[in-house]
């Protein structure tokens, strides 16, 4: 079993006056990414064609799935129950932004169990996590497009402000 690719999606975000935005979602048929730009093209004179919104914004996607039976993890890993990390962001003055990873691990707190279960410990494999966001050696940007400071101290998480576990709503499995 493996990640293999599986299709590309084209998704157009439209705005009307009011500000209001709608995504569509077309699953393209393409079996490469120049065809698949040539397909998303066309979808957009398309839809240009027949709506009065404003296209502000496109997406060309190249999807991934399991290629066999989903091995599902242990039991009590849980979506809904998540690691909040706050980072220190590359910011004028002191900024704050979260992190939310689902279903984290026990290692990333500082006991198994009892109250050390629910506070964050500054781990390697934490550090790691936080450094995709870094403004000198990340690969990607927070939701807001900021980034999060480097540590003073390289590899010493000193740009991590605290963490904790937290529980939020789960509105059950889907239904396919």
């Amino acid at each position: 079993m493996a990640l293999t690719f599986s299709h590309y999606e084209l998704v157009c975000t439209l705005v009307d006056n009011n500000g209001d935005r709608s995504n569509l979602r077309y699953i393209l048929t393409a079996a490469d990414d120049t065809a698949a730009t040539t397909d998303a093209a066309t979808i957009r004179n398309a839809l240009l064609a027949v709506t009065n919104a404003t296209l502000i914004r496109y997406n060309i996607n190249k999807i991934f799935a399991e290629d066999g039976d989903i091995v599902y993890p242990a039991a009590g890993v849980q979506n809904e129950d998540k690691l909040l990390v706050n980072v220190l962001l590359d910011a004028p003055g002191y900024k704050t932004a979260k992190l939310l990873i689902p279903a984290p691990k026990i290692t990333l707190f500082t006991a198994p169990t009892g109250p050390g279960a629910a506070i964050a410990s500054n781990t390697n494999i934490l550090r790691d996590y936080v450094a995709l966001f870094e403004t000198t050696a990340g690969v990607a940007l927070l939701s807001d497009g900021e980034t999060v400071q480097d540590p003073v101290v390289p590899g010493s998480g000193d740009n991590i402000v605290n963490g904790r576990r937290i529980s939020t709503k789960n509105s059950g499995p889907r239904l396919s």
